[in-house]
């Protein structure tokens, strides 16, 4: 990704995904003493917290431009080596052998980076998932108070970096409480301890009340606006758009979650660790699925990660496959398909989608020179938030305020919003032809079940453009 910034011509933003610039845009406000937001509008919470530090922290001491960009570049290698490094020690401790210990985490990796190289929170999460199920697995990481109170933080950890990554802390207590020897083995010490290291979660959602009147983050609460009711299929459907190779994956991890489902009685502790990592993904997809119909975005997938990191430890170290795995022929096939895997994972170019949205941002913002204002747009904002000196009102709502989410819950005209912010331009994204009339759909990314706020303009826009098959319309906003 570095090498293809500097050799290819491509602007850095251009490498990154858009809604990693939501993160910047906000880190960068808040150390310039601006406050928590993104737009210096309304105060947003809309990050997950940890990512949001790390970024403002090199903010500070580096500067913004380029600079992040090579910073995001060296986490990414950094997270790459945790990730091979835990799972490594995770696959050995079930007893598997360095060679294949060693051929999954190659995999596992190669499998990561597409997550990483987003500029998304991901990129912490998942080494630090991977980082709390082997502490989880090893007896020393719960044997003494003081080893359980290392563990927990390293689930704090965990939480801060993606808050859904409390369903996995939940699994894992499941297990642990269906598990007799576990639980005969709990003191009142461990507890404590226990309780003591998951407070940093506490204390962010308590500071996340006092602070913007929510428990959650705006980000998530903007796409959990579909009435309670029946699940929405758009969770199976993001799953199951990906790659041909992602898709054999997920059948992988399903297959081998039912395999050791029907065999729960007879696992040890450590296995029922690896199965909570395989029941993760599904309890979290199932729960998501009540809550949400937005289209999927990549770094909603991250769980799969872990539950094919978890299945191939636990069939790798099952004892009738030992006599086969031991065999050098098949040992060679394996870190060949592992090489294979890790060439082609992390063989990387620009996505072609998030290079047209930087050359919206960029034909944005030289519109921008000569008609300063209020932008209002919905997708696709990101880049051109972090790019423009003029505030951007983001009409999906995922940097604004629970004031905004009101407008959304009762679908409020776009107009009455847009007078709301005092917008001078509403900016459009147009993904088919249309008529005479532009139909304003806000959010775009979210099903039919949620609600939206419509509008529609039929005078001729100011501007417009098309980069990737997607058309730009700039409208001027009239004021009352």
């Amino acid at each position: 990704m570095c090498v293809d910034a500097a050799t290819s011509g491509n602007h850095w933003v251009a490498m990154l995904y858009d809604d990693f610039f939501y993160y910047m845009k906000v880190a960068e406000n808040w150390v310039d003493g601006h406050g928590s937001t993104f737009n210096r509008l309304v105060p947003t919470n809309g990050y997950h917290p940890l990512w949001m530090l790390v970024l403002a922290g090199a903010y500070a001491l580096l500067g913004g431009g380029v600079v992040l960009f090579y910073f995001v570049c060296a986490v990414c290698v950094v997270s790459a080596g945790f990730t091979f490094h835990f799972v490594r020690k995770l696959t050995q401790q079930q007893g598997v052998s360095p060679v294949w210990a060693s051929a999954v985490a190659v995999y596992i990796t190669a499998f990561s980076l597409r997550h990483y190289v987003t500029g998304m929170e991901a990129i912490l999460c998942l080494p630090l998932m991977f980082w709390f199920i082997h502490r989880v697995m090893d007896e020393e990481g719960l044997r003494s108070p003081a080893a359980t109170l290392v563990t927990g933080l390293i689930g704090a950890a965990m939480v801060l970096s993606r808050l859904d990554a409390a369903v996995l802390v939940m699994v894992v207590v499941a297990a642990a409480l269906l598990t007799p020897t576990v639980r005969q083995n709990l003191t009142p010490a461990g507890v404590v301890a226990a309780v003591l290291g998951l407070s940093p979660v506490a204390i962010y959602v308590a500071t996340n009340v006092a602070w913007f009147g929510a428990f959650m983050p705006v980000s998530g609460m903007a796409k959990q606006l579909m009435p309670v009711g029946a699940p929405s299929s758009a969770v199976a459907e993001g799953i199951w758009s990906g790659a041909m190779n992602f898709r054999a994956n997920v059948v992988f991890w399903l297959l081998a979650f039912g395999w050791a489902s029907l065999r729960w009685v007879l696992l040890t502790w450590r296995q029922r660790v690896l199965w909570a990592g395989m029941a993760f993904p599904l309890v979290y997809f199932t729960l998501l699925s009540f809550r949400s119909d937005w289209w999927l975005s990549d770094w909603y997938l991250y769980p799969v990660r872990v539950a094919v990191a978890c299945a191939l430890t636990l069939l790798l170290s099952w004892p009738r496959w030992q006599s086969l795995l031991s065999r050098k022929l098949v040992q060679l096939a394996g870190l060949t398909v592992a090489a294979v895997v890790l060439v082609f994972g992390t063989s990387w170019k620009v996505n072609p989608g998030q290079l047209a949205v930087y050359e919206t941002a960029a034909a944005l913002v030289e519109f921008e020179k000569t008609h300063p204002g209020i932008y209002a747009m919905g997708d696709r904002a990101g880049k051109v938030g972090y790019l423009m000196h003029s505030p951007v009102v983001q009409l999906e709502g995922l940097v604004m305020d629970k004031a905004y989410l009101a407008f959304m819950k009762r679908s409020a005209p776009l107009d009455e919003v847009l007078q709301h912010y005092k917008a001078d331009y509403y900016v459009g994204s147009s993904h088919e032809a249309f008529g005479d009339c532009f139909t304003a759909v806000e959010p775009y990314q979210s099903g039919l079940r949620s609600p939206r706020v419509v509008g529609r303009f039929c005078e001729r826009p100011m501007a417009r453009f098309t980069f990737g098959g997607v058309e730009t319309l700039i409208y001027k906003v009239g004021r009352p």
